[in-house]
């Protein structure tokens, strides 16, 4: 892809989280699937996911607040009952000094989103926008 047509991406990108709606985002093929960045903090090799944070807006607008709640649902289908999987949910509009840990490491473009940590807090993926389960089994294997 040429430079400007990345400079239109991210501004694109931009007004998706600027607006509260991740329509930008679905389009773009990329919701629901991991991001290719390199997880923050010292890593050797894949690191084994001790707890997940999802991340949403309390205050959305109803396509996004439609994606929240399909994004939890299938996150609570794909963990099932008795899965001793830690999940911690952050409103990152109410509760911003809880999300901007996870945001300094790895920004999202959508919500809702879900950060698969290790046991030292890092990320090591996050998965964000239209959340569908085969995606979210994938990640979690």
């Amino acid at each position: 892809m040429h430079r400007s047509s990345w400079m239109v991406v991210l501004m694109v990108a931009g007004l998706a989280v600027a607006s509260g709606c991740n329509r930008s985002a679905e389009a773009s093929g990329s919701a629901g699937r991991p991001q290719a960045e390199q997880p923050a903090g010292p890593s050797t090799g894949k690191s084994a996911i001790a707890r997940l944070a999802f991340v949403d807006k309390a205050d959305a607008c109803e396509c996004t607040r439609k994606n929240i709640d399909k994004g939890w649902s299938a996150l609570q289908t794909v963990l099932g009952t008795g899965n001793s999987m830690p999940v911690d949910r952050i409103h990152m509009d109410t509760q911003a000094d809880q999300a901007a840990p996870l945001l300094n490491q790895r920004k999202i473009v959508a919500v809702p989103a879900i950060y698969l940590l290790d046991a030292n807090g890092f990320v090591i993926d996050v998965l964000q926008g239209d959340l569908q389960e085969p995606d979210l089994r994938k990640a979690l294997q």
